[in-house]
């Protein structure tokens, strides 16, 4: 169950907007992201999902100063930071200044809602992260999607996140190939927005 973990903690001014590195991009968004929303970035594998939040994420370390907390449960920090410096994104510096943090999340197991949220919150609580990406929501809503605990931390522990403390969180969910829709339990209806990305595979 969520509780009150997020009580007591300071809520965040966020009457501004992130960039995503692109202009053009944030022209068509209005000015770029919102402060303080919740953001689904669902795409096919390998369109690009992962590369776009390295890029934004580091544009605004870069620019804004703000503090960065990636939970990954694709991808280990070693496979992470070689990925990203392969685009040039060099996280590592911004780890020693404390404006990064990467969290390893286990695999996909009857304890890993349990494990999420108390590792979250207290992330959350003590780095006091501007912006958090969890990467993938995907392994939670295949296994644990239609359990109500998971939907309540999806619904009211990501809302506390973005709606009290006015942290700006990105939820990366795979579209499976040959698809132009997936279950996402829920999220689409409490998102700020969904951008989608996808991939075309040209044949010879």
């Amino acid at each position: 169950m969520v509780s009150n973990e997020y009580e007591g903690m300071e809520r965040t001014e966020f009457q501004e907007y992130l960039t995503t590195g692109d202009s053009e991009l944030d022209k068509v968004l209005g000015g770029g992201i919102r402060r303080g929303t919740l953001i689904v970035i669902l795409g096919h594998p390998g369109a690009g999902k992962t590369t776009f939040l390295a890029k934004v994420t580091y544009v605004n370390m870069t620019t804004k100063k703000l503090k960065v907390l990636y939970v990954s449960l694709a991808e280990n920090r070693s496979k992470f930071y070689a990925f990203t410096k392969m685009l040039g994104l060099h996280f590592e510096r911004f780890e020693k200044e404390g404006l990064f943090k990467f969290l390893e999340v286990p695999s996909v197991t009857g304890e890993l809602m349990d494990i999420l949220t108390s590792s979250l919150v207290g992330e959350v609580s003590k780095f006091k992260p501007d912006i958090v990406v969890i990467d993938s929501i995907t392994p939670v809503l295949k296994v644990f999607g239609k359990h109500p605990d998971v939907r309540e931390f999806l619904h009211s522990g990501i809302y506390k996140l973005t709606g009290i403390l006015g942290v700006t969180v990105f939820l990366i969910a795979d579209l499976p190939y040959g698809t132009e829709s997936v279950d996402l339990g829920g999220l689409e209806f409490v998102a700020d927005g969904v951008m989608v990305f996808k991939t075309k595979i040209k044949m010879a």
